[in-house]
């Protein structure tokens, strides 16, 4: 990315949210802070870490089906790291495509049991991270 312009990885930020609307089912990009259901999953994080992750709604990009959740500032991020950031959270929505809502909230949500050793989210996250090396 460094060998690119900013103009030059604003456009191609652009044409991957463009191609995000562009979709059969359309994939959605927008602020965590403005859904209900964003905040509370961040007080109920907050509750249950006993304030020890209180960043769900300022530092972490989430994705739910179709819609990913972006953190506060976003829109300033560096257009090159948003860029790397959104292919990373589109292999999570094709895995949602793939394993569907119930699938997911087994292999991401139940599965990092201490008992699994995280299986589950360490290869879905693993897929993500083999597209953040080749976005960057």
């Amino acid at each position: 990315m460094a060998l690119t312009t900013p103009a030059a990885r604003r456009a191609k930020l652009d044409a991957l949210l463009a191609e995000f609307a562009q979709r059969p089912r359309p994939v959605r990009v927008v602020n965590k802070r403005d859904f209900a259901s964003q905040r509370w999953i961040d007080r109920a994080l907050r509750a249950l870490t006993l304030g020890g992750q209180s960043t769900y709604l300022t530092q972490y990009v989430t994705t739910l089906g179709h819609t990913i959740y972006v953190p506060d500032g976003f829109e300033r991020w560096e257009p090159g790291a948003a860029w790397a950031v959104l292919r990373h959270e589109d292999v999570h929505v094709a895995q949602f495509e793939r394993f569907g809502w119930l699938g997911m909230v087994l292999l991401y949500g139940l599965l990092p049991l201490p008992v699994g050793l995280a299986y589950g989210r360490a290869r879905l996250e693993w897929e993500g991270y083999k597209e953040t090396l080749r976005a960057t």
